[in-house]
């Protein structure tokens, strides 16, 4: 059970580990600040794991129902949280029911992982409470039950081209989407989207929540600043606006200057 890290700037630190009891995660997380000596005989003492449960629906107004064994749910941590070691996910079972074990106490999201063909997550609910965008605090040990996720199949789509001013199509570009409620402008957040033209310049965004969003086209190798507030701050002023509700489809179509 012991461990030694090497070469560790003086500072202040949180310091994390992961281990396995048998079949249980175990998770511990210790402050620690480093000064200029050796920190020795630190002592760690790993606590079990959180995990959610609950069930999942998918009421049909357009579509069938789908298969809900496809369909999987996973917690991420939100934006400035860190965990170690895999992210644990959970596959609905035929009855709706699901549960995620081995989460990390602290923060943590509920979202789908992967796209179940047609439908997009409605929302999250906790003993009838709304948390689809709020993050749990879980405790180690603790199992968050009465869960309920519900999926809609009246996605919202918008969809458009990108030409330059010869009428040309310009895939070189990234279609970027956020909403104008700057609540929403963080990592992980359902209201923040992209997407890529094709070759013909044509886009499609399936799947935005119900609401009021900017939509401008931004240079792809900027992809790692799509959740930045400073960077969508800056993106709002020359976009265009674009309100959208529960099985809508929207045209945007985007004209840019190329250089020759």
């Amino acid at each position: 059970g012991s461990f030694s890290m090497s070469n560790v700037p003086p500072g202040r630190y949180t310091l994390t580990a992961r281990g396995t009891a048998g079949k249980v995660v175990q998770f511990a997380t210790q402050p620690l600040t480093v000064g200029g000596t050796d920190e020795t005989n630190l002592g760690i003492i790993l606590s079990a794991s959180a995990s959610i449960s609950g069930t999942v629906s998918f009421p049909a107004t357009q579509a069938q129902p789908p298969d809900v064994t496809q369909a999987r749910i996973t917690a991420p941590t939100p934006a400035g949280v860190t965990t170690i070691g895999p992210q644990p996910q959970a596959r609905v079972e035929k009855d709706g029911t699901f549960i995620i074990d081995g989460l990390a106490p602290g923060l943590h999201l509920i979202r789908p992982s992967g796209n179940v063909r047609g439908w997009s997550m409605k929302s999250v609910l906790l003993d009838g409470r709304d948390v689809t965008d709020t993050p749990l605090d879980l405790k180690a040990g603790q199992n968050v039950a009465n869960v309920t996720i519900t999926f809609t199949d009246k996605q919202t789509e918008v969809d458009g081209t990108i030409t330059n001013e010869q009428n040309q199509p310009v895939p070189d570009f990234t279609v970027l989407a956020f909403s104008t409620d700057q609540s929403f402008w963080q990592n992980q957040s359902r209201h923040i989207q992209t997407t890529r033209p094709d070759q013909t310049g044509q886009f499609k965004l399936r799947g935005l929540p119900a609401g009021t969003y900017y939509i401008t086209t931004v240079d792809p190798a900027e992809q790692g600043e799509w959740f930045d507030p400073a960077y969508l701050d800056q993106h709002r002023l020359g976009a265009a606006r674009i309100t959208v509700a529960d099985g809508d489809t929207k045209t945007q179509d985007f004209k840019v200057k190329t250089q020759n």
